[in-house]
């Protein structure tokens, strides 16, 4: 196995324990990774939550960019593909420590309109500089520092993409379910669902 499957796979099992751990009251049963990746009608990396697509992208720390907006726009295409109404990327930040902002939800401008919560609060043209802001606490960057639950930024280079924290992307979904615009799974604590 090559490489860089080795790191995507890593990058896979990473972001879907951190659903497990975040959104574990939100999971539809059995959730895991896809077993149809990079296929043709690719439906997303993860099955973890109804109604959404979810593409993650473990690049190089030089590639940041390429792995924000590449989540974001296949995750677009994989809910189309999927017939599921939202698609979110998630990025990790190759380098950046557990405790730390670590990994970037991403989403193409059409679907971050739809999304309560999604309301970027800074606008970037280049990844760096987001990046820096985005992984900020406290604020020394010369940027006013957001709680991480409302770190969103517009990455204005082309193509645009809204990037934010998973815990902002958490915060959004919460409001999304509480806005009774997003059907709950109805499924039985141990059903499980099989996923081709």
């Amino acid at each position: 196995m090559n490489s860089s499957k080795n790191k995507g796979d890593r990058g896979e099992r990473e972001v879907l324990a951190l659903f497990e751990a975040r959104l574990a009251d939100h999971l539809v049963p059995g959730a895991q990774r896809g077993k149809n990746a990079g296929q043709p009608h690719d439906r997303g990396d993860l099955f973890v939550l109804d109604g959404f697509a979810v593409q993650v992208k473990y690049f190089k720390a030089s590639n940041l960019g390429g792995a924000v907006r590449q989540a974001a726009y296949g995750a677009a295409e994989q809910a189309a593909n999927g017939f599921k109404d939202y698609g979110v990327g998630m990025s990790i930040i190759e380098g950046a420590r557990k405790d730390s902002v670590r990994v970037l939800a991403s989403y193409t401008p059409d679907m971050a309109l739809v999304i309560p919560g999604v309301e970027p609060v800074a606008d970037f043209g280049t990844i760096s500089k987001l990046k820096a802001w985005i992984a900020d606490d406290v604020g020394p960057h010369g940027y006013r520092t957001h709680p991480r639950r409302n770190r969103w930024a517009t990455l204005t280079s082309d193509p645009v993409t809204i990037v934010g924290t998973f815990e902002a992307f958490e915060a959004s979904y919460r409001a999304l379910t509480e806005s009774h615009t997003l059907s709950m799974p109805t499924h039985a604590k141990g059903d499980t669902l099989e996923f081709v």
